[in-house]
């Protein structure tokens, strides 16, 4: 009942400025905490609640690349990113890659973060990005907006989820989704076996095994809501939304591997990052 009284009175101060002849901006000021921009962080966030591989998506955009943009931020305040959209024309069809800093600033009343390039697409240079925290306290969301605010051409990243390396039952973010890692019996060992159930109905929408205990494996929950599997007994795939569901595809072909997001491929055995590491960077 305090929420719904909350927006009454925010529709109804609403009202009245536009009766009154109150700028909507000015409104906006006026409520503060209640209104607008009540989605960000109002209380400086910890470094720890940002730093991290962070992976977004696009929207507003109608041919987004398939590469996956990726930040990475550290707790030295030093940064690399991948796959973003270009930061000097704003074109999402270009992508940038550079490194730099970071930091936390203030932003009116609430919190932003400032990235500085010190190289850029491989020149050095000095070029800043800012982009919006989202949300009132973690897990936050980093959002990197251009054009007119008004067609919503924007990146939203979330923070990658760390890789599942044991049974247990996990809930994975974004999606409310459930995986369910269990160790099965198998002759005198263990398989690993699991199940990716959908958050409505519980219903299991993938499952198989990960092969034996003792092998090398883990799970790994995307921000564009596949599964990772990387097991030294069954291979690497990955589990993908379709119109049918989801269905399985095994990691072979140059596409999925320039799609596999840098936590996977950071936890991959040596000798396949050498075999794979020219396909997903294939500039000379």
């Amino acid at each position: 009942m305090r929420l719904l009284k909350l927006i009454t009175n925010q529709q109804t101060s609403m009202m009245a400025a536009r009766a009154t002849g109150v700028p909507i901006l000015m409104a906006c000021f006026i409520l503060g905490m209640i209104g607008c921009g009540s989605e960000h962080p109002k209380s400086q966030p910890r470094v720890t609640d940002l730093t991290g591989i962070w992976e977004g998506r696009f929207a507003g955009t109608t041919r987004p690349p398939s590469a996956v943009p990726t930040l990475k931020l550290r707790t030295d305040g030093t940064f690399t990113g991948s796959n973003l959209v270009d930061l000097q024309m704003h074109n999402p069809q270009a992508l940038s890659s550079g490194e730099g800093s970071w930091r936390i600033r203030p932003a009116g009343n609430s919190w932003d973060l400032q990235f500085e390039f010190s190289e850029l697409n491989g020149v050095a240079t000095t070029h800043y990005w800012s982009a919006e925290i989202i949300g009132r306290q973690p897990p936050y969301r980093i959002k990197y907006g251009w054009d007119d605010p008004d067609l919503g051409k924007s990146v939203v990243f979330s923070r990658a989820q760390v890789l599942i390396d044991s049974d247990g039952t996990y809930l994975l973010d974004p999606g409310d989704y459930k995986l369910v890692v269990s160790l099965q019996p198998d002759g005198g060992g263990h398989l690993v076996a699991y199940e990716l159930r959908e958050p409505m109905a519980d219903a299991v929408v993938a499952s198989g095994d990960a092969g034996g205990n003792t092998s090398r494996w883990f799970f790994y929950w995307s921000a564009d809501r596949e599964l990772w599997v990387h097991s030294s007994d069954v291979g690497t795939y990955v589990w993908k939304q379709a119109n049918t569901g989801y269905q399985r595809h095994l990691v072979t072909d140059d596409a999925t591997i320039r799609e596999m997001p840098d936590a996977v491929f950071d936890a991959l055995p040596d000798s396949l990052k050498r075999r794979w590491s020219a396909k997903r960077d294939p500039t000379p």
